[in-house]
């Protein structure tokens, strides 16, 4: 799931916040670095090992789920419930929005 690392990095450091809990002494920054470089290792990994990927963005998943589940059941090969799956998605829980940009992960 391809989602802008600040969304990720802001929803992250406010889900405690909500929560009532202690935030990370981390920067945005030094997360998000870490982020990168474990996406970027994770990807290398797939591609290494040859196994396929399904790349859906985040966004785009709010935007139409089910289109997103129905290339899910695709890719998987499966007869899956994409109505149920579609259903499952919650677009308001998408907080953190920023402006698209070049940062897609």
């Amino acid at each position: 799931m391809h989602r802008p690392i600040g969304e990720i990095l802001r929803s992250q450091s406010r889900m405690p916040e909500r929560l009532g809990k202690e935030t990370s002494s981390q920067t945005h920054e030094q997360m998000g670095r870490i982020m990168r470089n474990d996406i970027r290792r994770g990807l290398s990994l797939l591609s290494i090992h040859e196994h396929p990927v399904l790349p859906l963005k985040y966004a785009e998943v709010l935007a139409d789920p089910r289109a997103a589940a129905a290339a899910i059941a695709y890719f998987l090969g499966s007869d899956l419930d994409v109505l149920a799956m579609a259903r499952a998605v919650d677009p308001s829980l998408h907080r953190e929005r920023q402006p698209p940009t070049s940062e897609s992960r």
